[in-house]
């Protein structure tokens, strides 16, 4: 038996269109999404290389308590370890940090980060006279 178009159900679907329409939409969502989480991943490996500066100045004033001095720049941060820190401090991009003393002008010693772009002397460079 035969069917007439007229008795066929309707078959209700997403047109092209609509189709292209929501895959530019979450198109658009993922890459706000993936901007927004590498904004946050550079804020948390600023915040920890703040908390390993604080760590290590904790360090040095135990190291300089005990010695009476700073440990000289050529000596640099490793002298620290095993004694005051568990292991060589790096910053949150995991590099080294710099370490100078004595410091410039009045300070007696320098803890710098090169930061994100790796390079020492830019704008990112964290420093630890700088930081709360």
């Amino acid at each position: 038996m035969a069917r007439s178009s007229a008795n066929r159900p309707v078959v209700r679907g997403f047109t092209l269109l609509e189709l292209m329409l929501v895959l530019v939409i979450l198109g658009v969502l993922a890459t706000v999404a993936a901007v927004a989480v590498t904004g946050q991943a550079d804020n948390a490996r600023r915040n920890a290389t703040e908390a390993s500066m604080r760590t290590i100045e904790t360090a040095l004033k135990s190291y300089y308590l005990q010695r009476g001095a700073y440990p000289t720049t050529q000596e640099g941060l490793g002298v620290l370890v095993p004694t005051f820190l568990e292991k060589p401090p790096l910053d949150g991009w995991k590099r080294p940090f710099a370490y100078f003393h004595p410091g410039q002008g009045t300070r007696e010693y320098e803890i710098i980060s090169v930061g994100k772009d790796g390079e020492y002397g830019t704008e990112d460079d964290i420093r630890s006279w700088e930081i709360q």
